[in-house]
């Protein structure tokens, strides 16, 4: 199953004059193809629920870390799945998957307490891999959709007043940018 193209063989029983008993028939259906990176964290993980709710609709491949986590994971869905083990902050892996996607969802990033912790770490992965990933659309699937998520780290640290309101200034700390 590649490029969202789903081979369905239905195999009809047709009696006729001619004596056919059985004739194979090939029926090719467009799902939509959707790369969701970033699978295995908290909104990640969910929109992976989602989507595999409604596997029936959609072709699902994911973009995620090579890990003992993550095989763990997946590991029941890897027949209902494709997965590219592999780096947001790598070039290659990132236009690897996303050749003909229809649909990008972008969950991945580094967010608190590890991205104040390294920050370094947040500013490769939540801006480097988000370039990757435009960069990688625009060249091989332009026609393709962006949705990218975000978190409440936008907004600076919420410890003291963690209500939003909308138009509120954007305050991320230096890790969360």
């Amino acid at each position: 199953m590649s490029c969202g193209v789903l081979i369905v063989v239905m195999e009809l029983v047709v009696q006729s004059i001619y004596g056919v008993e059985k004739n194979l028939i090939t029926i090719e259906v467009m799902k939509n193809t959707i790369l969701l990176a970033g699978a295995s964290g908290s909104v990640g993980f969910e929109a992976f629920q989602e989507l595999m709710r409604r596997r029936d609709q959609y072709h699902i491949r994911i973009l995620n870390l090579d890990s003992k986590y993550e095989r763990r994971l997946f590991q029941q869905y890897q027949d209902h799945v494709e997965i590219i083990w592999g780096n947001l902050c790598n070039l290659s892996d990132v236009r690897q998957a996303v050749r003909g996607v229809d649909t990008v969802i972008h969950t991945a990033a580094v967010i608190p307490p590890l991205a104040d912790h390294d920050p370094d770490l947040a500013w490769q992965v939540n801006l480097g891999g988000t370039r990757n990933l435009v960069r990688a659309i625009k060249e091989s699937s332009p026609a393709s959709q962006l949705v990218y998520t975000s978190s409440i780290s936008v907004y600076g640290d919420r410890v003291e007043n963690p209500h939003i309101r909308v138009g509120e200034a954007l305050r991320p700390s230096l890790g969360d940018e």
